[in-house]
């Protein structure tokens, strides 16, 4: 989960840390130039990022109860990896415009949108990533004792 969480923010540094290391000073040009379109990129991520917290929570719930119900009743073990599958598939809503905002970084969007809608979006992670394991933790206690 902390993979999960920490992809958009890694990727944002990564980028940065590699721009300025290879990329030719033209390129710096070329963001300035670029650098008004880009940050409206960047601020309708992170209207994007703000609109997609509830429907990421809706969505997670949504495939964690379908995963549920489809579990074999004679296997309670598997509970609280459905819970994470249900995390995983939720949390790419939540990543999309992060990816989107580090790609306008890159081209020049100004830093506080893009630093805003990264670190939203990051935040509304680690919301669901701790539903997921106090969730995840009620499942495993429910589980019935193991024969040795």
């Amino acid at each position: 989960m902390v993979l999960v969480v920490t992809a958009v923010p890694s990727a944002w540094g990564l980028e940065t840390a590699l721009r300025t290391a290879f990329f030719p000073a033209d390129f710096e040009e070329l963001r300035m130039l670029l650098s008004a379109s880009m940050t409206t990129v960047a601020r309708a991520m992170l209207v994007l990022t703000a609109a997609l917290l509830a429907p990421s929570y809706f969505l997670m719930r949504r495939l964690a109860r379908a995963r549920l119900r489809a579990l074999p009743a004679l296997r309670p073990e598997l509970r609280a990896s459905a819970r994470v599958l249900a995390f995983l598939g939720a949390s790419s809503l939540l990543q999309l415009p992060g990816v989107v905002v580090t790609f306008s970084f890159m081209f020049g969007a100004a830093l506080r949108p893009v630093a805003a809608s990264v670190g939203l979006g990051t935040a509304g992670l680690l919301v669901l990533a701790a539903l997921t394991l106090r969730d995840a933790a009620r499942e495993g206690a429910h589980e019935p004792p193991k024969n040795p």
